[in-house]
């Protein structure tokens, strides 16, 4: 049987890039930050009170601890990476908020 014409790799990956350039496009089409219309058109209808975002990967979230990986055995603090988040990460959420 001939291999499909689709298929190149054995592996797939899908970019971050993509998903900032969505989100970059949603920001445009609607005149608002990609964070403000998470807020209105998503987190709010579904009444997650819980949840928001960050612009930059590195911003501080309010009420979120800082992240630590172990390290020979102890925990040492692990800085997020710099970067923007927007589009391809930077959403903060409760446990019940993404049970919904």
């Amino acid at each position: 049987m001939a291999a499909s014409p689709w298929t190149t790799r054995s592996s797939r990956s899908c970019p971050n890039t993509n998903y900032s350039i969505a989100a970059r496009i949603v920001e445009v089409v609607s005149g608002k930050s990609f964070g403000a219309f998470l807020h209105a058109e998503v987190f709010t209808p579904l009444g997650m009170t819980g949840t928001g975002s960050t612009l930059g990967c590195s911003d501080r979230a309010e009420g979120l601890p800082s992240g630590y990986q172990v390290v020979l055995g102890a925990a040492v603090a692990a800085p997020e990476m710099p970067g923007m988040c927007v589009g391809n990460g930077g959403v903060i959420s409760t446990l019940d908020d993404m049970v919904r």
